[in-house]
């Protein structure tokens, strides 16, 4: 028994000594956890100042003024001689002719108009 009282005082005395060291242990931890979080912190505070600066120096730039808007009528025709002028041209022909060319500004040359009318 007394035997038996010895080997429980060792391990009394073993447990207080492991106590003690995890102690330690979690005091080394809180302390790189806090050495850590306050490197985080200036870290956060310089990456936030360089981008004020930033956003100052957005602010600053000279502002470019945008183009006018175009102006979105449409352009007007000019007048157009009519077919009617043109000796042995009735009404209905000058009508069929001005209704088939519709834009004559698409016909860059007079000949264009007559082959386009040929291969009707």
């Amino acid at each position: 028994m007394a035997r038996d009282l010895a080997t429980l005082g060792q391990a009394i005395e073993q447990l207080k000594a492991s106590q003690a060291r995890m102690a330690r242990d979690n005091a080394n931890a809180a302390e790189q956890l806090k050495a850590s979080q306050e490197q985080m912190a200036r870290v956060i505070a310089k990456a936030s100042e360089a981008k004020a600066f930033e956003a100052r120096a957005y602010e600053q730039r000279p502002k470019i003024s945008a183009p006018p808007p175009r102006p979105t009528a449409t352009p007007t025709r000019k007048p157009v001689p009519t077919p009617l002028t043109i000796p042995g041209v009735g009404h209905l022909t000058a009508l069929a002719f001005t209704a088939a060319v519709d834009h004559p500004e698409r016909f860059v040359w007079s000949a264009l108009t007559v082959a386009r009318f040929t291969m009707i």
